[in-house]
Order: C-alpha cells, then sequence, then structure tokens
C-alpha cells in the first residue's frame, strides 16, 4: 500500500516540475519568438538608403573606423561597430540586418525577466511578447539602424538598476 502511495506522489510532481520548467524557459521562448518575427523579413528588401550610409561608414579598415567614431561620429560607435562585425561576415542584406533582429529577441528575453521580478510570471511574460509583438520594434528589428541596439540598452539598464530599488 505504501508503494502506491509513492508512486502516486510522483506522477504528481512531475507535471508540477514541468510546469516550473517552462515558466524557467519562457524569456527564452519569447526571445526565439521574437526573432522568428524579426527574421521574417530580414532580407525581403533591399537596403534603404540610411541603411547603405550607415554600412559604407562601418565598412572600412578598423582603424579608420575607430578613427571616424572618435572624431565624427561618437554617438553612432556602437551601431557602426557592429554593423562593421556583421559587415565581416557577410554584406548579405540578412546578415547586415540580423543584428537588429538578435538585439530586439535579447530585449524581450530580458523583458520577460524584468517583468517577472516586478509583476510576477505571467504579467513577465506578457510585458515580452508586448515588446516582441509591437510593429514599431518589429520594424526596428528589421532594418540595419541603431533602435534596436538603444531598445537592448534601455532594457539592459533597466534590469541592471532593479538591484538598487530594493
Amino acid at each position: 500500500m505504501t508503494e502506491g502511495t509513492a508512486v502516486s506522489r510522483a506522477t504528481v510532481a512531475t507535471p508540477s516540475a514541468t510546469v516550473a520548467l517552462a515558466w524557467r524557459l519562457a524569456p527564452l521562448w519569447v526571445g526565439l519568438g521574437s526573432l522568428a518575427i524579426g527574421a521574417i523579413a530580414l532580407g525581403s528588401r533591399s537596403l534603404t538608403s540610411i541603411e547603405a550610409t550607415s554600412l559604407a561608414a562601418a565598412d572600412r579598415p578598423f582603424r579608420t573606423l575607430i578613427s571616424a567614431i572618435v572624431h565624427d561620429e561618437p554617438a553612432r560607435s556602437g551601431h557602426l561597430l557592429v554593423l562593421h562585425g556583421a559587415a565581416a561576415v557577410s554584406s548579405d542584406e540578412r546578415a547586415i540586418r540580423a543584428p537588429s533582429a538578435i538585439a530586439v529577441a535579447l530585449a524581450a528575453a530580458l523583458i520577460v525577466m524584468l517583468g517577472t521580478m516586478l509583476l510576477g510570471r505571467v504579467g513577465g511574460v506578457v510585458a515580452g511578447i508586448a515588446l516582441a509583438a509591437n510593429a514599431g520594434v518589429v520594424v526596428a528589428s528589421r532594418e540595419a539602424r541603431p533602435y534596436a541596439l538603444g531598445i537592448l540598452g534601455i532594457v539592459v539598464v533597466s534590469v541592471s538598476c532593479l538591484p538598487m530599488r530594493k
């Protein structure tokens, strides 16, 4: 009789462990969903003139790029360095725009974590999905512009400032 009780307790604990694992993986799933949304149309259109200008500014030798950043464009330093790295990998439009999609996916995953700390599990997941599905954020994730990196920066600073709240 005690063996049957032990088995039933073990089967009851398994779904609870599965649910706990699903909640722990929620940032990953929201981030991957955001990446999928952003990746759908990464290469569907050619680069805009603004994206091409940024790419031309970033696609030069590293020393020249650093000199240009220090002397001419310090505000765009992070964006130009990321574009330089993407251009080093490939000059394909998808590769140039991929860092923006990755930045938005990371921001959505971090928003889930931030929202979970502030609002609970459901609030965190809803906040992450809301960011990932926001039309302006989706557009930012599909362009080789600094907006996606800015969103990620704001979320990172917000998450890092949360321990100061306590």
